[in-house]
This record gives structure tokens, sequence and C-alpha cells, in this order.
């Protein structure tokens, strides 16, 4: 019994960190750190040079990847989680990250690593 029970809380933590919300409709704002920023969260942004996917090397609070018109918000995330891009209706391939804005709380996970 206990054993099924580790295994239905497993899945539902591997549910819950595959699947992003998405964030709509965009405007410029959304593009800023600040945008995202409630009380007690704190976000840095990085611009370029992802591809279509990005593996975390650290916990955040949440990260939101831009691709494309879309904002993929994250959260929490775990550190060495893959983090991907929304795809292009177009072409059925992820839009290149243009930019990942990392959020940490105040007592943890730390920003972005350089």
């Amino acid at each position: 019994m206990r054993r099924i029970a580790l295994l239905v809380i497993a899945l539902v933590a591997v549910i819950a960190v595959a699947a992003p919300a998405v964030a709509k409709p965009e405007h410029a704002a959304m593009n800023q750190p600040e945008y995202w920023e409630t009380e007690g969260l704190h976000c840095y942004k990085v611009d370029g040079g992802f591809g279509d996917s990005y593996t975390t090397t650290r916990a955040y609070a949440n990260v939101i990847v831009k691709g494309g018109p879309v904002h993929f918000v994250y959260g929490p995330v775990a550190a060495d989680t893959d983090l991907y891009a929304a795809l292009n209706p177009n072409s059925g391939k992820p839009y290149g990250i243009s930019h990942i804005i990392f959020c940490k709380g105040p007592s943890g996970p730390s920003g972005p690593s350089t």
C-alpha cells in the first residue's frame, strides 16, 4: 500500500512540473521581470542563446519561457528540469526561446546561474 501511495505522489509531481501554464494575451509588460513579481517574489531576465529548450541548474519559484508570441509559466521548478518554448502552429516545431525570466522567493530558490 505504501508503495502505491509513493508511486501516486511521484506521478502527480511529474505531471505538475511537466505542464506549463500559458499566459495570454501578450503585451510588452509581460517581457519584463517586474510584471511577474509579486510580494516576496523577485525576478531576473536573461535574453537569448537558449535554442528551443532550457534545462534548469537550480530550483526556482517560477520560470517564464518566452518563445514566439507565447509565455509558458512553469512553477515551482526543480533543478534539472527541462523547459520548452511553445510549438509554432505553422511549422509544428518549437519556437526559439527569446528570453527566460527566473523568479525566486524570499528564502530560496536562487536566481539564474551565469
